[in-house]
């Protein structure tokens, strides 16, 4: 749980790649309490402080539904952030979404 309490001084230190490793630990239950919803304040908490991973995972929590309502469109908004700092997965989740024409993305 060491690690759980380092992450959680970084968030508060307002660390975003802290804020979204203690996102993950909520969403795999990894030290702390499986809790969605933790989870995805965590992560875009972790988003808002520049944080790529953190905002392709809050997409994903968006697109799934998973401790938040189900909510395309602030989806794209995390993941067009996420791929803005260069997260790869973040930019590949909004080109599979263009795709299939989801959630008003640009096609």
């Amino acid at each position: 749980a060491k690690a759980v309490t380092l992450v959680t001084k970084g968030c508060e230190l307002q660390d975003g790649p802290s804020c979204g490793n203690l996102g993950i630990f909520y969403a795999n239950g990894q030290g702390v309490p499986l809790d969605y919803t933790r989870a995805v304040k965590y992560l875009t908490k972790g988003c808002e402080l520049l944080d790529g991973p953190a905002c392709s995972f809050s997409g994903a929590f968006y697109l799934s539904g998973k401790g938040v309502p189900r909510d395309y469109s602030r989806a794209i908004v995390y993941l067009t952030k996420g791929c803005e700092l260069n997260d790869a997965a973040s930019c590949t989740a909004l080109s599979k979404l263009a795709k299939i024409g989801l959630g008003g993305v640009a096609q």
